[in-house]
């Protein structure tokens, strides 16, 4: 009988420990389809490109300005030359296009402060972008 009931707990403690733990949530970014318990892990992102036109290009010209440096969420998005521009907003995954993933919490819509400083260090853009999870927001920039 001891033998039994040593097997039976034996028995259940595998089972226990056969549960996996991870994020549960198709819609994350680190989704674990082999998770049978939500940890709390998920992670989710949404995307934003800043576009600017041709006039606005020119008008960075006249003004002496050479390349502009991005921010967002106080993340540097990278330098671009002021000859960077688009006819119409370019997708979030292009790789030519001013744009970044950020982390976003699910379902919420999370707001970011962005910025463009020129070459000089001064600051010629600057405002908000609210970003929501997994979408894309684009945003022209202009004068």
């Amino acid at each position: 009988m001891k033998v039994f009931v040593v097997l039976l707990v034996l028995t259940s403690l595998s089972f226990a420990s056969c549960v996996t733990k991870g994020c549960t949530d198709p819609l994350s970014l680190d989704y674990n389809e082999k998770a049978d318990k939500d940890d709390g892990s998920c992670n989710y992102e949404g995307k934003v490109v800043l576009w600017y036109n041709s006039s606005t290009s020119g008008i960075m010209s006249n003004y002496g300005i050479t390349s502009l440096t991005y921010y967002i969420g106080g993340l540097d998005m990278g330098t671009y030359d002021h000859t960077t521009f688009w006819a119409s907003a370019p997708d979030c995954d292009d790789a030519s296009s001013i744009s970044v993933a950020l982390k976003i919490p699910k379902d919420e819509v999370k707001t970011y402060v962005y910025s463009a400083i020129d070459q000089n260090g001064v600051e010629q853009f600057t405002g908000s972008i609210a970003v929501s999870l997994n979408s894309c927001t684009s945003h022209e920039i202009h004068y």
